[in-house]
Formats: C-alpha cells, sequence, structure tokens
C-alpha cells in the first residue's frame, strides 16, 4: 500500500513539474542570443527584420514585403524617416537599416547611402531631428519579445521601471483543432511608489520543439490581458550568412547633421566610401 502511494506521489510529481518546466529549447535560445554571436529572423505585420551579430558588430536588415504600403509607410516614418523610404520601395527587397561597429552607427537610405554618427554625436543636442537617430539602437536591438532570452543585450531598453522577464508557467491551448504548447513571461511595470502599473506578458509558442511565434499581451492592474503584438520566428542560429556583416559595396557614407554651416547649405560631408 505504501508503495502504491509512492508511486502515485511520484507519478503526480512528474506530471505537475513537467507541465511547469519550461521548454528545453529555451535554454538553447538563452545560450545562442547570450553568446555574442547569432543571427535572427523575425516577422511581424508586413516587415520581416533580421538581425546579425558578431565581433562586437551589428547589422539589421529589413525586408519590406508590401510594395507601395503607404500606411506602413507612416508609421514606421514615426520611429524612423529612413524607413518610409523603404516602405514605399517594398518588392520583397532586402535593405541594410542600420550597422554599428567600433562606437559608430550608421543609418541607412537604401544600400548605397548612409549616415554617420558616434556614440558622443548621438547625445548632442544639434543634432538634426528628421534623421530618426533616437531610433537607432532600437533597430540594433533584439525585438523586445526575444530579449526574454537576452535580458541585458546591449542595446536593448527596458521599460522605465520595469523588471526583467521572468518565467511564469508552461501550458497548452487549443487553436484551429490544433493543440500548441507555451511558455509564459511576464514583467511588471511600477510607479515610484512600486505599485504595480501594468503587466506585459509573453506566450512563446512551439512548433515540433521549435519556437514558432510570440504573442504579447498587456494588463494592467489586474485586468483582461489585451494583444498589442505577435511576432512570427523565422530562424535564431549561432550560424551568421555570408557577408550578413558588411557594409553594401558602393555604399557612401555622410557625416550626421548637426546644426553646422554644411547642414544650412544642405550639402552633407562624405566621410567613408565602400
Amino acid at each position: 500500500m505504501k508503495k502504491r502511494i509512492l508511486a502515485m506521489t511520484l507519478a503526480l510529481c512528474t506530471f505537475t513539474c513537467s507541465a511547469f518546466a519550461e521548454q528545453a529549447a529555451a535554454e538553447k535560445y538563452r545560450n545562442i542570443l547570450q553568446s555574442g554571436k547569432y543571427y535572427v529572423e523575425y516577422e511581424f505585420d508586413t516587415v520581416k527584420q533580421t538581425l546579425a551579430v558578431a565581433d562586437n558588430k551589428r547589422m539589421n536588415y529589413t525586408v519590406y514585403k508590401n510594395k507601395g504600403n503607404s500606411g506602413l509607410a507612416m508609421g514606421l516614418g514615426l520611429i524612423n524617416p529612413l524607413f518610409a523610404i523603404g516602405a514605399l520601395l517594398g518588392g520583397g527587397s532586402k535593405n541594410p537599416t542600420a550597422y554599428y561597429e567600433d562606437g559608430k552607427y550608421y543609418q541607412f537610405s537604401g544600400k548605397k547611402k548612409a549616415m554617420l554618427a558616434t556614440e558622443q554625436q548621438l547625445d548632442d543636442p544639434n543634432i538634426d531631428p528628421t534623421e530618426g537617430w533616437g531610433a537607432v539602437k532600437y533597430n540594433l536591438a533584439l525585438p523586445e519579445e526575444l530579449a526574454v532570452f537576452a535580458p541585458n543585450d546591449m542595446f536593448y531598453q527596458a521599460t522605465n521601471g520595469a523588471g526583467q522577464p521572468a518565467f511564469v508557467e508552461s501550458g497548452t491551448t487549443v487553436v484551429k483543432d490544433k493543440t500548441l504548447i507555451y511558455d509564459k513571461y511576464s514583467y511588471s511595470v511600477k510607479s515610484m511608489t512600486g505599485k504595480e502599473l501594468y503587466a506585459k506578458n509573453f506566450y512563446m509558442y512551439y512548433k515540433e520543439g521549435e519556437l514558432d511565434k510570440i504573442m504579447t499581451y498587456v494588463s494592467y492592474r489586474g485586468g483582461q490581458e489585451e494583444l498589442i503584438r505577435v511576432v512570427e520566428i523565422k530562424e535564431i542560429t549561432d550560424v551568421l550568412p555570408e557577408n550578413a556583416l558588411k557594409m553594401p559595396e558602393g555604399c557612401k557614407v555622410y557625416a550626421v547633421g548637426l546644426g553646422d554651416m554644411n547642414d544650412l547649405l544642405d550639402q552633407p560631408v562624405q566621410v567613408e566610401t565602400y
């Protein structure tokens, strides 16, 4: 009798532990994204993004799937005016968006032209606001959904008052007669007094043991969750495509605008050529 009770207890423990255990692949992604060398490809709305990282260099590419999407162009243009150009060109073309190396930041308008700013120049009060430099580090960071696996990513900027995302639970859900496995992670944003303002929850859905999509929800003070974004994961690997961190051949690089005479005369200064 005692043996039967013990066996039942162990079986129940095994079921409970597995029900709440993080997926095995999560540790693999954590190791890759914290290694300093990786390539990720993901998609949300009608935009595909890639980020290549190695040797303290970073290159972000954007693929605009729908040519002539003026609504998308307007929305992206609010983040970075250079996005609007690529969105309107569209047609599935893959264009470099931003590049980082040795304290220098590059923003592209097409494949043959880029602007360059140093770390110090990014903080210059005279920097040209129309060039969208406030978005360059955002473009070079892991998306918040993948930063769950690498919260110390050098360009990831957590929301003020937010802690690091923590694993909450694993579970299953049925969508269109298909059972999907997920891991849930969450962090809370709190006020100066320590009161929770809202929580952001990330549901990592796995398909055949690999991360397939991430659904991000927000809930205010324990209220109902509201879906705010769905990110489709295309690839996470520590093997970089050839030339993923190479400046485009023939690209001309111009100095950032800092309100000097060259800006007034609309004569940008070329500083590099590849």
